[in-house]
């Protein structure tokens, strides 16, 4: 599975339960990117999307173990490291901001190699970053 997860400038994603901020660009790109395939949420993400795109999502609060090789799973109330060794790919959007957080990514980037980043307007928010990892299968980096 590939997970996408946006941070502010420390790794935060979520402050007092709910997520930092919210970009409808983020979200447009996360469909183009989960193309023929459902993009897997947790109940809370769903409310964050149009009417239009709900009947593209994979709701469940128990989507990061439904989700099978190839589905992308947009990430913000859910720990990845139990799922770790099922990950494929890691998207990481970053806002470019510091916001309050009580949440951080739990998975350590150790292990995982940037392959790619690029910086896109987003609606609220000026720049915002993707950030693409894979797995290191090398040596030491």
């Amino acid at each position: 599975m590939i997970a996408a997860v946006c941070l502010d400038d420390r790794n935060g994603t979520l402050f007092n339960g709910r997520r930092q901020s919210t970009d409808r660009e983020v979200q447009k790109m996360l469909m183009d990117l989960s193309g023929n395939r459902p993009l897997w949420v947790s109940p809370y993400t769903a409310e964050q999307f149009s009417k239009e795109d709900q009947n593209r999502l994979a709701v469940s609060s128990r989507f990061l173990q439904e989700a099978v090789p190839g589905d992308l799973c947009f990430v913000e109330d859910q720990p990845l490291l139990p799922v770790e060794d099922q990950l494929e790919q890691l998207m990481l959007i970053r806002w470019n901001r510091r916001y309050l957080a009580d949440s951080t990514l739990d998975l350590p980037l150790e292990g995982w190699r940037k392959t790619t980043s690029w910086d896109f307007a987003g609606h609220s928010h000026n720049i915002l970053t993707m950030e693409v990892y894979e797995r290191w299968k090398g040596g030491k980096h």
